[in-house]
């Protein structure tokens, strides 16, 4: 009687009550995709459930579900079709990186373990935003290189890193950057190296970044003194003074790093000696010592020298000295006699001299 009802059944095609619980479920499409953040992907997530005979299973639910990342799916539950297919859309979360889904199937009967994981990569959307990463409000020696880069991040509407945006670099107060556009990396960051320039006091640099919310951005910083490494005269000693006399104007010699900017070091002895001129000696102090301005002020200093032109050098310990201008020397003030014209050697007694002495007033250097 069971044959018979099998026959009038259709025999093999007769479909028991078993063969229609779910035993397998695998990816028709949509797995490894990726999107841009916070939109659908291109390709919905296709599955299909099959019986222990590979059959399509009809009519089975399907449930759908973001397990990381963020995001939505759409429909969460799906009955499958005809063919045991069942799909969704999945629209990703807003952060960039990898992220998942599962379709796991449900409703009486389905074993617990039937589950297909979905992955894909969000990308970060068009760039929106510029900002500091770092590198703002910093002290550095005039000259020299700033001990930290300058460093921004550009990101989307999701603050998602965006890498190849063009960002142009440019200074104001002297100094340089190490390259004037950078692209952003995978990151989303730009980064330059800056050097001040060699005045002291406040500089800057811009980065901008068209388009963006934030752009352009400045960097403050201060460039400072460096160590004294120099000397320059500030006042120079008198054009002409007399052998013997104090200069009427006093020479005065400033500290200075190598950028050229004033030291303020006390104490500093600046020392003053002749630099060209034939024979003569310094009067007065030679060396003074620097105030709190950095600033040498001599006093009393002068020539004792024959008439000519000389110059003097001004140096310190560790410091590159500086030469004076031309000083004209002339005769100082009357202090001896000398003989200008010795008398004849030989002569008569009672006749006078047939070359007669002349005598000549001299300075201490013995200019006339």
């Amino acid at each position: 009687m069971v044959c018979a009802v099998a026959a009038a059944c259709g025999g093999d095609k007769l479909v028991l009550p078993q063969d229609t619980v779910p035993t397998a479920i695998a990816i028709v499409k949509g797995n490894a995709q990726t999107g841009t953040v916070g939109a659908p992907l291109s390709d919905s997530l296709i599955v299909r459930v099959t019986d222990a005979s590979a059959r399509p299973v009809e009519s089975q639910p399907v449930t759908f579900s973001v397990t990381a990342g963020g995001g939505t799916i759409s429909p969460l539950t799906v009955n499958t079709n005809s063919d045991g297919r069942a799909g969704a859309r999945w629209v990703l979360g807003t952060t960039a990186g990898a992220q998942s889904a599962q379709a796991k199937v449900t409703g009486s009967g389905a074993p617990a373990n039937l589950i297909a994981v979905f992955t894909a990569t969000g990308s970060a959307s068009g760039a929106s935003t510029i900002a500091v990463v770092r590198g703002n409000n910093q002290t550095g020696t005039a000259g020299s290189a700033l001990q930290d880069s300058l460093v921004v991040i550009a990101t989307d509407a999701a603050a998602n890193p965006v890498a190849g945006v063009s960002v142009s670099w440019t200074v104001t107060g002297g100094g340089s950057v190490s390259s004037t556009t950078v692209l952003t990396g995978a990151d989303g960051r730009a980064a330059v190296s800056r050097t001040l320039g060699a005045a002291a006091g406040p500089q800057s640099t811009v980065a901008a970044a068209a388009g963006l919310a934030g752009s352009p951005l400045t960097f403050a910083a201060t460039a400072v003194v460096g160590a004294a490494g120099q000397l320059t005269i500030t006042r120079q000693p008198s054009a002409s003074a007399q052998s013997g006399v104090a200069f009427a104007q006093q020479p005065q010699v400033q500290l200075r790093d190598a950028n050229g900017n004033p030291v303020s070091l006390p104490g500093v002895a600046v020392t003053a000696a002749i630099s060209s001129g034939t024979g003569g000696s310094l009067i007065g102090s030679a060396t003074a010592a620097t105030d709190n301005a950095g600033l040498a002020t001599f006093s009393g200093l002068g020539l004792n020298a024959p008439t000519g032109s000389y110059t003097l050098n001004f140096t310190g310990t560790n410091l590159s000295g500086v030469t004076s201008t031309a000083i004209s020397i002339g005769a100082g003030t009357a202090s001896s006699l000398g003989i200008a014209l010795a008398p004849s050697s030989t002569a008569s007694s009672g006749v006078p001299l047939a070359t007669q002495p002349r005598s000549q007033l001299l300075d201490a250097a013995s200019n006339p």
